[in-house]
């Protein structure tokens, strides 16, 4: 899977609207009044209101971590359980990490956020991203999230020349490392491949 792939998974549920403790599912009164139960500081009045609209609009509904959860595949857990089960990153911010602060998660996606945001904004993707809006990035280490990253021709060319060198190792390792850093393996062998034949 890659940083895309989480994003595509994302943006499926872009027409979603928001309701606090939703995962996807189809508004009804049953959920209504199981998440009112359950959350009864989140459920006023005013919210329930809201939510009994979505109801007769056949919406579905979806909370920000819901999104999250949707988006890796992974089974439901709230906001403050997803640093457990992440990895903290520091490096730059790339499509489909997980963008963390207290009570609150989204996706990176393009230099926006791609969120649940709340009940008066549904799912949205609107919010440029700012680092100082967040206090933690977290990934999957399993994701490739450099798989998406659209190399130049030159790119590929100073790339083929480092494996040449032996930066890169060989066999599987080799693969393995050009791969994590977006590059088609293939492509690269080929252009080693044409270096070798004009070297004869």
């Amino acid at each position: 899977m890659t940083g895309n792939d989480i994003i595509k998974n994302a943006l499926l549920y872009k027409n979603c609207v928001y309701w606090y403790g939703a995962k996807g599912e189809q508004c009804t009164y049953k959920l209504l009044n199981i998440l009112s139960a359950l959350y009864p500081g989140i459920y006023t009045t005013t919210y329930k209101q809201k939510c009994m609209t979505d109801i007769r609009n056949g919406e579905h509904a979806i909370d920000c971590s819901g999104l999250v959860c949707r988006a890796y595949g992974i089974s439901n857990m709230s906001t403050y359980d997803m640093p457990k089960h992440f990895t903290e990153y520091t490096g730059p911010v790339k499509n489909g990490m997980i963008l963390w602060k207290q009570e609150h998660v989204g996706l990176y996606y393009n230099g926006v956020v791609l969120e649940a945001r709340g009940i008066d904004y549904d799912v949205t993707d609107t919010r440029t991203y700012k680092k100082s809006d967040w206090e933690r990035v977290y990934i999957n280490p399993d994701v490739n999230y450099d798989a998406d990253i659209d190399h130049t021709p030159i790119d590929y060319l100073k790339t083929a020349i480092d494996v040449m060198q032996g930066i890169y190792g060989n066999g599987t390792m080799r693969k393995n490392l050009l791969e994590k850093r977006g590059f088609n393996y293939e492509k690269i062998q080929s252009i080693i491949n044409i270096a070798m034949e004009v070297k004869k």
